[in-house]
């Protein structure tokens, strides 16, 4: 006996595929009360929809899935067999070449110290072109375990645009904090988040996080390490002390202030590949004066 579960009507599988894209459609639509712009949405299966701008390529190696046509923003939906590094690379350089921009760090996330890697995988890899935005998502293709999923969002609406909403909040929080010590990224395959952010001032700045990573203590030092290497810092003491590892450094700011710093990681007790980050840098000459207005001399 058919209970109607499993019905198709007489126009056999034509019938059902529209209704499929029917149904989609539907429950993709976001009604909210009291708007009178309902966000009715579209599907192009196989297609890129004319929506999306024409100099934004598609890799060679896809198999194009199809797009989504909202009122704020199109996506389109691709599978290839190239790794996210590659795909990353691609869009960078062919975006470039065509005049998008990536833009500058988001304000917190950006204004030095210990980066919050998450922002990107919910964002994406973020290209500009005056307030216009493409973001792009990789994540494993759901159909194919040997493919990855790749989507490029095109904001239409350049109010509501990733780029434009990244330059307010610049221009809100421009000077607020400072950026003597320099953006540190998470290892690969990693999470970083920040432990209460970043603060500083003209004398004084501290950056701390918790990482998440199969690395074991001294890969993990040496990451961060490099990192400062490479920005100027030049390592004056070091030492391995059972769960922690620390490392001292002096370095000039940009208007060639002598700074003093000390780094140090800790394995976290009883949380296999968790580790605390800590940076601190003080101007020289400094070094007594702390937040609050106290001043401790040592004799």
């Amino acid at each position: 006996m058919n209970n109607g579960s499993n019905r198709v009507g007489a126009s056999g599988n034509n019938s059902r595929q529209d209704l499929l894209v029917d149904l989609a459609q539907r429950l993709l639509t976001f009604n909210y009360p009291g708007d009178p712009k309902a966000d009715n949405a579209r599907l192009l299966p196989g297609e890129v929809t004319n929506e999306f701008p024409s100099d934004v390529p598609l890799p060679e190696d896809k198999r194009l899935i199809g797009s989504l046509i909202l009122r704020t923003h199109v996506t389109v939906v691709f599978d290839t067999s190239m790794m996210p590094e590659q795909l990353t690379a691609f869009y960078k350089e062919r975006m470039t070449d065509n005049g998008w921009t990536e833009p500058e760090p988001w304000p917190f996330f950006g204004q030095g110290g210990f980066q919050h890697n998450m922002v990107q995988d919910v964002i994406g890899t973020v290209f500009c072109q005056g307030l216009a935005s493409i973001s792009l998502h990789i994540q494993d293709s759901p159909s194919d375990n040997s493919a990855r999923e790749a989507r490029l969002k095109y904001d239409t609406d350049p109010r509501r645009s990733i780029c434009a909403q990244q330059r307010k909040q610049r221009k809100h929080f421009a000077g607020m904090f400072s950026d003597v010590i320099p953006s540190l990224s998470a290892p690969s395959k990693s999470m970083q988040m920040p432990k209460g952010g970043s603060s500083g001032g003209d004398t004084h700045s501290e950056t701390s996080a918790y990482l998440r990573t199969d690395l074991d203590l001294s890969s993990v030092a040496t990451h961060y390490k490099d990192q400062l290497s490479k920005h100027g810092w030049q390592e004056q003491d070091s030492a391995d002390d059972g769960p922690m590892i620390w490392s001292s450094y002096k370095f000039k700011d940009e208007d060639g202030e002598d700074w003093d710093a000390i780094f140090f990681v800790i394995k976290v007790p009883r949380k296999q590949g968790v580790y605390m980050l800590f940076l601190e840098a003080n101007r020289e000459g400094m070094e007594e004066d702390y937040p609050g207005g106290m001043n401790f001399t040592f004799s």
